[in-house]
């Protein structure tokens, strides 16, 4: 389908190299050239007040995700994308010492973070003073 013609949009697609794109993309959002879409890991959401990124509209997500799939893209109330592909297994370790109750999503992992810093615990496990 040529959406030009049916639509008047035009679409241009940029491929950037997997170790550029968060760079790219923040560098984008400083200058104020972001794209309209962009498909990036979902681990890049802790960063979508520096990328600029707009919550996604409830009514855009079709009934067939699951909760879950949702909450890989859900912080702080708003949802900051939409799930393409599930399976980037990323893995997050801790220190039983450090923590009680391990974290189940990216609110926890906010707060665990303040509460580290307050007792001066940094992630590489080392008190600085």
């Amino acid at each position: 389908m040529n959406l030009k013609k049916k639509h008047d949009v035009n679409i241009s697609v940029i491929q950037l190299d997997p170790s550029e794109i968060k760079a790219e993309i923040l560098l984008s959002a400083e200058d104020g050239g972001l794209p309209d879409i962009i498909i990036i890991p979902s681990d890049f959401l802790g960063m979508h007040k520096l990328m600029k990124l707009y919550p996604i509209p409830q009514r855009w997500y079709r009934e067939n995700l699951t909760p879950t799939v949702r909450d890989t893209v859900k912080l702080q109330g708003s949802y900051w994308g939409i799930p393409l592909i599930q399976g980037n297994f990323l893995l997050l370790y801790y220190n039983k010492k450090y923590v009680q109750h391990p974290a189940t999503d990216f609110n926890d992992i906010i707060l665990a973070k303040n509460q580290f810093i307050k007792k001066k615990y940094y992630a590489n496990g080392v008190e600085l003073q």
